[in-house]
């Protein structure tokens, strides 16, 4: 991109340097952003699976919470049981899939709130950290600022019509890497602002049971070691008592 930038008569994109990063990830942030005590540019998301017996209480349920921590529904969608099935009498299970938005600084409280909605046999949570990107994308930006400018400084002082349409294309090439970084940033924003959470319903007759971990080999053994000194001593008991 460097190589295009000196082809189209662009100065290179100076890197970030320390100090900027350091000023980029300590400015503060509003209400909604990233959490106060963590003010780096860091994407939350989680996948989710809940199984519930009361499906229709769940999905409702589902909308209630989210209004609770001051998010919202981006997606949903319910499949399943039909018109035709229920006619039949045809045995059938539903489920749901959810798209949730919720402010970064309510991640957690919502996290710990889904165990409300019935069974989780599955979940798990990402981070993704984009503050790197995001410094070195505002530089970019910033430099290619600077360059439309001075190019419109240059307009203003160009005597031919020919100086005029070659510093036109350049500004128009300018314009198009200024609003692709820019919906970058915005985009950026967006996601660590308001986490993503993917939440699956699921319709069951019974809840999953949990998964319970097989001793090791070396703690049979031992087990079976603490259990053969009970026995012995038991034996040696009434043999005494005898």
């Amino acid at each position: 991109e460097m190589a295009a930038d000196e082809a189209y008569g662009f100065a290179p994109v100076p890197a970030p340097n320390a100090s900027a990063s350091a000023s980029a990830s300590g400015s503060g942030t509003k209400e909604g952003d990233v959490p106060a005590e963590d003010p780096e540019k860091i994407i939350y998301a989680a996948d989710v699976t809940v199984e519930t017996t009361t499906f229709d209480e769940t999905v409702a349920g589902v909308t209630e919470l989210v209004g609770r921590y001051d998010g919202w529904i981006e997606s949903s969608s319910i499949s399943g049981s039909n018109y035709y099935q229920k006619a039949k009498g045809t045995a059938s299970t539903r489920d749901a899939s959810f798209t949730l938005r919720i402010p970064s600084r309510r991640f957690n409280e919502l996290m710990e709130s889904l165990s409300a909605l019935g069974n989780i046999p599955y979940s798990h949570i990402y981070t993704e950290n984009v503050t790197s990107q995001y410094v070195d994308t505002q530089a970019r930006l910033k430099a290619y600022q600077t360059q439309e400018a001075r190019l419109l400084e240059m307009m203003e002082l160009a005597e031919s019509v020919e100086d005029v349409i070659i510093i036109e294309d350049r500004l128009t090439e300018l314009r198009y890497r200024i609003d692709s970084l820019q919906s970058t940033l915005n985009n950026w924003d967006r996601r660590v602002s308001y986490s993503t959470v993917s939440l699956t319903v699921k319709e069951v007759r019974e809840y999953t049971p949990e998964i319970k971990e097989e001793p090791s080999y070396w703690q049979e053994l031992k087990d079976a070691l603490k259990q053969g000194f009970r026995n012995a001593g038991q034996i040696i008991k009434d043999l005494l008592v005898f």
